[in-house]
């Protein structure tokens, strides 16, 4: 039987976190909770948090300043705020910087909620396969050790990068790479070649691909010859 996924809420009214742990125990989830930002990332030093919720506003330390610490030290764990529509500028930038991959109002909508919680964490679990189907794909086409992958904080895409900046790789192991990839992620290897999949920014060309659950996964090629 798998691990429970598990869910961490910060919140400085004890009545909140208590509403939380018992609507989110309700869906099986594993449920911690703490009352600070400070308590938050001492409780993160010693247990894995899949799903972090917090509060915006809070004495001390804010729901964004925690989640400009977290994005730094815990990248995977997917982070969602909660706040009152007076927030609404701050969380709009905290979108755009990347700190959180959504916001919901209080007080929420218990069905809004849960499903929003759903959703982060299919879109974790389809970027962690991946992540392990890359690891292997690597090994067949003889990349080991030259493939990085970047998850951005809104765990909406996994960014796939071949080799350093300045390195040039032969083009039939690089197209055996994504053949390969794609074969095994069950894409047809023609899924890359729909409009708009394939840009250029700032020099570097990449392949985007939608790998389901709004996932996308996009792959930045590197010089070739």
């Amino acid at each position: 039987m798998p691990d429970k996924h598990s869910i961490l809420c910060v919140d400085d009214e004890q009545n909140i976190l208590k509403l939380l742990r018992r609507l989110l125990e309700g869906y099986d989830y594993e449920v911690m909770t703490a009352s600070s930002g400070a308590e938050a990332l001492a409780m993160l030093e010693k247990r894995h948090a899949d799903v972090i919720v917090s509060d915006q506003r809070m004495p001390g330390m804010s729901g964004s300043d925690l989640f400009r610490v977290t994005r730094e030290k815990y990248p995977q764990a997917v982070r969602v705020m909660m706040s009152g529509y007076s927030d609404f500028d701050s969380l709009v930038s905290a979108v755009n910087e990347g700190e959180i991959f959504r916001f919901i109002s209080k007080p929420w909508d218990q069905t809004q909620f849960i499903e929003l919680i759903r959703l982060a964490l299919a879109q974790k679990d389809v970027a962690a396969s991946v992540e392990d189907v890359i690891k292997n794909v690597c090994k067949v086409a003889k990349l080991v050790n030259k493939v990085t992958v970047e998850v951005p904080s809104d765990s909406q895409s996994l960014i796939v990068r071949i080799g350093e900046n300045e390195e040039v790789f032969n083009k039939d192991t690089v197209l055996h790479f994504l053949k390969t990839l794609f074969e095994s992620l069950g894409l047809d290897e023609k899924a890359a070649s729909f409009a708009g999949a394939v840009s250029k920014e700032k020099g570097v060309v990449a392949i985007t691909v939608d790998i389901g659950k709004g996932v996308l996964l996009k792959v930045q090629l590197p010089h070739m010859k």
